[in-house]
């Protein structure tokens, strides 16, 4: 196979799972996953279970330029990282998604309530909310807002969509008006799409 339709099925892989409810996470224990929820922004989503409840430990918001997700680039595409689990603990989360020549990456102890992305360490006791803008933008990056939404939802929520639904700050934070430009470069046929949270938002009008 190309190395364009490797990066493109990585895309896709990534993308069809952009409002799924998190999965494989022991009652207490803390799980994470990335989706891409509009045409600018990637969500990082960590919950865990309580009863019959999902409990949001942290909402990461990696915002770029319209697309940035769908560029190849030499390094490719991949998900890895490492948790650190106890009983009865919500344990520690290492975890980088790379999008073509873009990582995003964090480490988080959530029950000592701190979260690192690049050199910013942060703590959870007051927000569970972090957006970040210009991911793509080489010594762009930045942390620009850090807030709280009610984090108890349901436990079978698609968490995202739940979460933009509860929270003016995020759905504004998605730039819905803005389209997702087409795929750059090769795609594989027929072509797989991610239905955004945006999309999904505006169905429920």
């Amino acid at each position: 196979m190309s190395g364009d339709f490797v990066r493109t099925a990585i895309v896709a892989m990534a993308v069809l799972v952009a409002t799924a409810p998190l999965t494989g996470q022991t009652p207490g224990s803390t799980g994470c996953q990335s989706d891409i929820v509009s045409a600018t922004v990637v969500a990082t989503s960590c919950t865990h279970a309580e009863r019959e409840t999902q409990v949001l430990d942290l909402l990461v918001l990696w915002r770029g330029r319209a697309g940035w997700f769908q560029r190849t680039g030499s390094a490719g595409g991949g998900t890895g990282g490492s948790s650190t689990l106890s009983p009865g603990l919500k344990g520690q989360v290492s975890r980088y998604t790379r999008y073509g020549d873009v990582t995003i990456a964090f480490s988080a102890d959530f029950d000592a309530q701190t979260v690192t992305i690049d050199d910013s360490a942060i703590r959870l006791d007051t927000i569970n909310i972090v957006m970040v803008d210009g991911v793509d933008i080489p010594g762009g990056r930045t942390i620009i807002r850090m807030t709280r939404v009610d984090p108890v939802l349901p436990l079978t929520a698609a968490t995202n969509l739940a979460l933009a639904q509860r929270s003016g700050d995020v759905r504004d934070y998605l730039q819905c008006q803005l389209p997702m430009p087409p795929p750059a470069g090769k795609v594989v046929s027929p072509p797989l799409r991610v239905i955004t949270v945006c999309e999904q938002l505006q169905r429920l009008r």
